[in-house]
C-alpha cells in the first residue's frame, strides 16, 4: 500500500502584488495606527522600493492557513454562506483595492479572519480600518454591506477559542 503524498504549503511573496496598489492591509498603516507599518513604508512598498517579504514569517503562515477554518466557524455560527471574492478593485481608481477574507450576501457583511496569541480584548484600530476598506470596496462594486465581522481564533492555551466581533457599516 503507498502512501499518499501529504501536500506542502508553498509560501508566496505577495510583495510584488501590492506595488502599484493601495490596499485593504495598506489603510492602517497610512492613517498610523497599525504599530508594525509606518506610512512610509507603506508608500515605499506601493512605489515598488522597499519589500519586505513576509513569505516564511511563521505567525503568517498559521493565519494563512487557519483563515479557511475561521471563514467555516462563521459559517457553522451565523448559518451564512462565506464567498470567497478574491481582489476586488474600484471600478473609477483600480489602484484601490482590497482582498476581503469572506463576503456574506445574505447577511451583507464583509468577513475578516485573524489569528491571535494577543491578549487584546477588542481588534485594534487598523484591523477595523481594514474591514470599513473592504466594505468600501465591495460596496464599490455593487456589493451591499451592512455589517463588518472580525472572526478572532484566540490561539494558545488548552482550548483555542473562537470570537466574533461585529460593528456596522455606515
Amino acid at each position: 500500500m503507498t502512501a499518499e503524498p501529504v501536500p506542502t504549503w508553498q509560501p508566496v511573496d505577495l510583495s510584488a502584488e501590492r506595488v502599484g496598489r493601495i490596499g485593504s492591509a495598506d489603510v492602517g498603516g497610512i492613517l498610523n495606527l497599525n504599530p508594525y507599518r509606518s506610512p512610509l513604508e507603506v508608500y515605499q512598498t506601493i512605489k515598488g522600493t522597499f519589500s519586505k517579504d513576509l513569505s516564511g514569517v511563521f505567525r503568517v503562515n498559521i493565519g494563512r492557513e487557519l483563515e479557511a477554518l475561521g471563514l467555516a466557524e462563521y459559517e457553522r455560527s451565523t448559518g451564512g454562506t462565506v464567498e470567497r471574492v478574491g481582489t476586488i478593485k474600484c471600478p473609477a481608481r483600480p489602484y484601490l483595492s482590497a482582498t476581503p477574507d469572506g463576503y456574506d450576501r445574505e447577511g451583507q457583511a464583509v468577513v475578516e479572519v485573524k489569528c491571535t496569541w494577543a491578549g487584546w480584548p477588542e481588534p485594534p484600530a487598523y484591523y477595523w480600518a481594514q474591514v470599513r476598506w473592504q466594505a468600501l470596496m465591495l460596496s464599490l462594486t455593487g456589493r451591499d454591506v451592512q455589517t463588518l465581522c472580525i472572526v478572532v481564533l484566540r490561539l494558545g492555551g488548552f482550548a483555542p477559542v473562537v470570537e466574533y466581533h461585529r460593528r456596522p457599516y455606515t
